[in-house]
């Protein structure tokens, strides 16, 4: 090889290792640059997700405080879409039944300012020839807050059919409107109470929700009638509970039936329910006698029969306070009979004791029977305990 040729691939080689070295230099120069601005753009996001996740948890935070502090009524008070109201008032003027149904329904979500935006429309209703629409809106003045359409709800009870009456009497017990109640004396005068009709019965708890004393000289009349229907005859037992104040000669009649061996069961029961009901405590005496007499009875079945009444005396005893009716509720949760531990759990709702908690407590998980697990749980949470009638 001359010297030439070799003077020029000596000059080839350094000059493709200079450029081998520049190349490299400037990647090494770049990569840091690069992944300074790769890590500065996901710190950003990064910061950017942070912010977000926080503003969240502010808003859930916002949220969550305006929840306890009446998140209910903020949302009750929430303005509906104009469209929404617009559409309601539509299917109130020109829907049909089932239509007009279902947007009532939907009422209690709109405001109380909302709703009364529709009192022309709510009023037309009440006079509808459509049952069903009427029997609504019966119910939905029941559960208005406001009293405009009360006057509505007294010409429901004044022409109610066997459809609609029942859910006006609900209503009228919620609102009770003063103009009711000349219509409940009249109707309770004309009422037939030799013959069984359901209407009777509560037009006669009605009469109670009003304390009405001027229907009592008339149902107590009804009451010594001997063909009024025993039925009847209890509703104003109950009646007479429910006024205040209760006349002595009241207390005296109810005594004298819960006391009465030769009077039937189901009124007997109905004197002592009404004897607790009034906290008349002097009566606790004779309700203990009454008790001791069926406790001592020896033939089971005898026994038996009296079980529903006995049962109602040891309701009105815990009303009454009666001290040593604490022991006999234990002896009846303890009872074989699934209803008699259901009857003792419910009336241990009204004794306030470390040892009545404890049972309570030992019933909700260790009972046989879910229903008096139920029961002994929803006192303990302090949820209400209603009576149940298909218990004897």
């Amino acid at each position: 090889m001359s010297l030439l040729k070799k003077i020029f691939y000596y000059t080839v080689g350094w000059l493709l290792l200079a450029f081998s070295l520049t190349a490299q230099q400037a990647q090494n120069n770049v990569s840091p640059m690069s992944t300074d601005t790769q890590t500065e753009s996901q710190k950003s996001k990064q910061d950017a997700a942070n912010n977000a996740s926080s503003e969240k948890q502010a808003s859930q935070d916002k949220s969550s405080s305006q929840d306890t502090s009446g998140a209910a009524e903020e949302k009750a008070e929430k303005p509906s879409d104009p469209k929404l109201l617009e559409r309601i008032g539509q299917v109130l003027k020109y829907g049909n039944s089932q239509q007009v149904r279902d947007v009532l329904s939907r009422f209690e979500k709109l405001t109380v300012g909302e709703q009364k935006s529709f009192l022309p429309d709510l009023e037309k209703l009440c006079s509808s020839k459509d049952a069903l629409i009427r029997r609504k809106m019966a119910e939905m003045i029941g559960k208005f807050t406001f009293n405009d359409l009360d006057e509505k709800l007294t010409e429901l009870f004044t022409t109610a059919d066997e459809m609609v009456f029942y859910t006006v009497v609900a209503s009228i017990t919620k609102k009770k409107p003063a103009s009711a109640l000349p219509v409940l004396r009249e109707k309770m005068k004309e009422a037939d109470f030799k013959v069984l009709n359901n209407k009777t019965p509560d037009l006669i708890r009605l009469g109670g929700v009003y304390k009405d004393v001027e229907l009592r000289i008339f149902l107590l009349e009804k009451y010594r009638d001997a063909s009024t229907y025993y039925e009847y005859r209890g509703a104003i037992l109950r009646f007479l509970a429910a006024l205040e104040p209760v006349a002595p000669e009241d207390i005296a009649l109810l005594e004298s039936t819960a006391t009465n061996e030769t009077e039937s069961m189901t009124l007997r029961s109905m004197a002592v329910y009404a004897l607790g009901e009034m906290k008349h405590k002097p009566a606790a005496a004779k309700l203990r006698e009454i008790l001791d007499k069926i406790d001592n009875l020896q033939d089971p079945d005898e026994k038996k029969k009296f079980l529903k009444l006995r049962i109602q005396i040891i309701s009105a005893l815990v009303k009454l306070d009666d001290p040593q009716i604490e022991d006999l509720l234990f002896q009846m949760a303890r009872d074989d009979d699934e209803a008699i531990r259901v009857r003792a759990i419910r009336n241990l709702a009204g004794i306030q004791s470390e040892r009545a908690r404890e049972l309570l407590e030992f019933k909700s998980k260790y009972d046989p029977s879910v229903k008096v697990q139920k029961e002994a749980k929803k006192i303990l949470d302090g949820q209400a305990v209603e009576d149940d009638e298909t218990l004897p």
